[in-house]
């Protein structure tokens, strides 16, 4: 066997059908992945939809943006501890242009099940709100 290849957009990519399992299969949303060659910042749309008497799922109109990371730690965090670090040039890169899109806009980081144990599990962060983020380039 022999030394394991990290491929970024490989392992970016299985991140991805791993949200478009928990959006779609588990909250019932919608999901629009963009294109490598187009994501300024932005990796899924999530298309929220409303409930009415649990016999109806319509699209409400919104949208939320998010950057997606996926893996990032070696085990799964303690309660209200998570962050990951991206570094405080990535921030300063990406910091206005996810300022600049007209809705929310969150960073989600996707846990693998070889961490988890069982299933994926995502975690979010507002990157609207300043308090997301530290000094050292974490979020």
């Amino acid at each position: 066997m022999g030394k394991q290849v990290h491929d970024t957009n490989h392992i970016g990519q299985i991140g991805i059908s791993w949200l478009r399992w928990i959006i779609e299969g588990k909250w019932a949303c919608g999901i629009e992945v963009i294109a490598a060659h187009n994501d300024n910042s932005i990796d899924i749309l999530i298309l929220p939809k409303r409930r009415k008497n649990s016999t109806y799922s319509g699209p409400t109109g919104d949208v939320v943006f998010a950057q997606v990371k996926t893996g990032y730690v070696r085990k799964l965090p303690a309660a209200g501890t998570y962050k990951i670090n991206l570094g405080k040039n990535h921030l300063e890169e990406h910091r206005q242009r996810w300022l600049s899109f007209p809705g929310p806009t969150i960073l989600i980081n996707v846990i693998p099940p070889r961490i988890t144990g069982g299933d994926p599990k995502a975690y979010w962060a507002d990157l609207r709100n300043p308090k997301s983020f530290d000094a050292s380039g974490g979020v």
